[in-house]
């Protein structure tokens, strides 16, 4: 079955399994991501991104909670913008803008929020999608030294 045709990779790096191993989400160079079986391969889902976004896309993650192994939630991000895209909600969709700081790295917490890491290290900014906010530590380095 070849698949490249439709579908070119931007990278070959950019193909996650979900944390239940029941999809794959990759992305394309005309700006889709790609949410496929991995028993079939066949296609489960694409959603349309900016293509440009999706060039400078680094981060591909699912997003995961511990009540809900099989997460639908992917968070597409490039250093200065974030999507968190659901495809069992296509409705729900978020944006997080990280044009201040440069994101330098990018991880679930085991409660489900999505932790940013700027790239001086400075700052770890916790997005809670269900509140809809961003709570900012400065300097997480000085306040763990100091016993805060």
């Amino acid at each position: 079955m070849d698949l490249t045709a439709l579908y070119a990779s931007s990278s070959p790096t950019y193909a996650v399994v979900s944390p239940c191993n029941c999809w794959i989400a990759s992305l394309s160079r005309s700006g889709h991501v790609l949410i496929r079986s991995t028993e079939t391969l066949d296609l489960q889902h694409v959603f349309l991104l900016n293509p440009e976004f999706v060039q400078k896309a680094v981060y591909l993650l699912w997003k995961t909670k511990p009540d809900t192994p099989t997460s639908t939630q992917i968070c597409v991000a490039s250093l200065e913008k974030a999507f968190i895209l659901d495809f069992h909600q296509e409705s729900f969709y978020a944006t997080i803008d990280c044009n201040q700081d440069s994101v330098k790295n990018i991880e679930c917490s085991p409660l489900g929020q999505l932790l940013f890491f700027s790239e001086l290290h400075n700052k770890v900014t916790i997005w809670t999608l269900e509140l809809k906010k961003g709570f900012v530590l400065s300097h997480p380095k000085a306040d763990i030294d100091q016993g805060i």
